[in-house]
């Protein structure tokens, strides 16, 4: 048999039964010294046909094959499982928008049917003008009103237009649409006007409802406030009214009692609330204090002044140095000191009539000594700092801590949170079953001033305040 070369340390081959071979894939002729194999080994190689020789390279290969092998598998089944999350991920989407989508054309059908049901009214009444006040809601298209050929019937002649132009005064409101302009006289000068002689346009004028501040100040000066004199529960209150008083005696129409034991009652008018007054006077003066609740007087607020001062030495100040007018009166409430970077600085509220007030926020900067203050108006929106919730301050409060930032169980000097959340709108959320009734912006804390609620407990506020005493 001719000699070969052994492939690792290139010597000749010369016995055939020192030759190994490499069946892993390199071919390689290797001696059985240089192929790490002892003589058992060899022997048992030559000997059993069905065993094969891999050398060195070809076995650490096959290694590496096998774990690429294995590593290819593990990456097929996560890309199979993603797949898998994003189909349902996909699939839940597709649901939600779809939902979504079907609440917002329910929403515009009701509102079109609405507005359709509005033109409709105002095409079938024999007045236009009737016809749109006697609406609820905004009127889009007048001007089809105005061409209805019933209001040719309601044009008068000259002589009457002339005697109703010299009897009637300027009107003060006017109802637009496009370039149309339909004049409605004013209801008090409908009220000095003779029946008789009024024009078919000022018969139809009906008086203003009132607004919604004014029955709010009506239904205040309706209300009587029981405060118990010793702190007690609401039980106790509700005890003492059902065993000493009859509702129905005095027109009660709504009880609301509070935490603290307080209850306020609601009555038919002002003389059965003041009927209410002395009869709780006579059967429970013991044990409360009873009064009938006033609106209250608009406040403004003098922020950031430097030096704490005398009430009156304030206002003597305020009034010479910013040429308020000489009937100018107002009360100082209170004046409370805010630390700003280590600096003490002085909020000073004031109490004024409504011409005062008026005066002063048209100004909305005033002059006091030798520096110039920032005036804005003070609406009372009661704040709880320990669950961030409105209608109630801390110190009555037994719900448990909210963070006012991110709307989690913790105080805000523990807050580590990248996110803001409101507590207030997310509750309110979780109320309202309706997508389209739902709180679109929940993404800021409790005490922004852009929070939907914060601004309608401002308005509320307003409400309570009568700007014209």
């Amino acid at each position: 048999m001719t000699s070969v070369l052994c492939d690792v340390c290139v010597q000749s081959i010369v016995a055939d039964g020192d030759r190994v071979y490499c069946f892993g894939g390199c071919k390689k002729i290797l001696h059985i010294r240089c192929s790490e194999l002892t003589k058992a080994g060899a022997n048992a190689l030559r000997d059993n046909v069905g065993l094969k020789y891999m050398c060195f390279d070809c076995r650490k290969t096959q290694i590496c094959l096998n774990k690429l092998q294995e590593a290819c598998s593990e990456m097929t089944e996560k890309l199979n499982s993603l797949s898998t999350q994003f189909t349902d991920l996909a699939s839940n989407v597709e649901r939600s928008i779809t939902t979504q989508l079907k609440a917002h054309e329910n929403s515009i059908s009701a509102r079109l049917d609405s507005i359709s049901n509005q033109l409709q009214n105002i095409n079938s009444a024999t007045n236009p003008v009737t016809a749109a006040y006697s609406t609820t809601g905004v009127v889009e298209s007048y001007a089809d009103v105005c061409r209805n050929d019933n209001i040719n019937q309601r044009k008068t002649s000259s002589s009457e237009k002339s005697s109703s132009q010299a009897a009637t005064q300027p009107t003060d409101r006017v109802l637009r649409s496009g370039r149309r302009r339909l004049a409605v006289p004013s209801p008090s000068i409908n009220a000095t006007l003779d029946p008789s002689q009024s024009t078919p346009t000022s018969s139809i004028s009906q008086p203003k409802s009132p607004t919604i501040k004014t029955k709010r100040i009506e239904r205040i000066q309706k209300t009587v406030l029981l405060r118990p004199k010793s702190n007690q529960q609401n039980a106790t209150t509700k005890a003492d009214l059902c065993d000493k008083l009859d509702p129905t005696a005095y027109a009660v129409k709504e009880v609301h009692f509070r935490d603290s034991g307080e209850v306020t009652i609601q009555c038919e008018s002002k003389e059965h609330a003041s009927q209410l007054v002395s009869a709780v006077n006579d059967a429970l003066s013991e044990k409360y204090t009873v009064e009938v609740m006033k609106p209250l007087h608009p406040r403004v607020k003098l922020v950031g002044l430097t030096d704490h001062m005398d009430g009156d030495d304030l206002i003597r100040k305020l009034k010479t140095q910013n040429n308020l007018p000489q009937t100018f009166v107002a009360r100082c409430i209170r004046m409370t000191e805010i630390q700003k970077q280590n600096i003490s600085r002085f909020n000073a509220v004031l109490e004024l009539d409504a011409s005062s007030y008026e005066a002063i926020m048209k100004l909305q900067r005033v002059y006091i000594g030798w520096e110039r203050y920032r005036v804005v108006e003070d609406l009372n929106v009661k704040r709880c700092y320990k669950c961030s919730e409105y209608g109630h301050l801390a110190s009555a409060c037994s719900k448990p801590v909210c963070c006012p930032r991110c709307a989690e169980g913790h105080e805000i000097s523990e807050c580590v949170s990248d996110f803001v959340k409101c507590v207030n709108c997310e509750k309110m959320n979780s109320l309202r079953t309706s997508e389209s009734d739902r709180l679109a912006d929940v993404d800021h804390s409790s005490w922004s001033q852009k929070c939907p609620i914060y601004i309608r407990r401002l308005k509320k506020a307003r409400q309570n305040i009568d700007y014209s005493i």
